[in-house]
């Protein structure tokens, strides 16, 4: 049986493959330096901290982290206030246009936190934020980061697919 330390550097290895190849295709915009290898600590450290609280870990998805970084994007590129964006005002409406089809579905942001460490420890200290990471109805996440100016932006959605028809 593979030891659990091997189980998280074979998933951390998927990830950071799955976001250098998602954060590039998702949204061309600027992003914080490392953005990849942050959001890959991101992502790890969501399912310890969800894991630790007797939570199911999430699995990523690459159409909730263009969601997420399509929201990212828009925030930095001021064309947007809140969490309002061109495809919609809610988040099961970007899901949809990013291709996920969302039952249920949340994000959260940080604008300001210069590392995804900083945003995590943020969301996690914050109600709302910790309260998100751990709902039980979730069951996929997605990340996005952008600049605006030097000012990094972080976003974390959440969502639980509809069953298939």
């Amino acid at each position: 049986m593979p030891s659990l330390a091997n189980l998280v550097r074979a998933f951390g290895f998927l990830l950071a493959l799955s976001f250098v190849h998602g954060v590039a295709q998702a949204e061309t915009c600027a992003t914080p330096a490392n953005a990849d290898a942050q959001l890959t600590d991101m992502s790890l450290a969501l399912n310890a901290l969800r894991g630790a609280k007797q939570r199911a870990a999430l699995s990523h998805e690459m159409a909730l982290d263009r969601a997420a970084q399509a929201h990212a994007c828009d925030v930095a590129s001021a064309s947007v206030a809140g969490i309002e964006w061109a495809e919609g005002p809610d988040i099961e409406t970007r899901a949809r246009a990013a291709g996920f089809e969302p039952c249920q579905a949340e994000q959260i942001q940080a604008i300001g936190p210069a590392y995804g460490g900083d945003a995590m420890a943020f969301w996690w200290g914050e109600r709302g934020g910790r309260k998100a990471m751990l709902d039980r109805a979730s069951t996929s996440f997605g990340l996005g980061a952008a600049l605006a100016g030097r000012t990094p932006i972080w976003v974390l959605v959440f969502a639980r697919a509809c069953p298939a028809d």
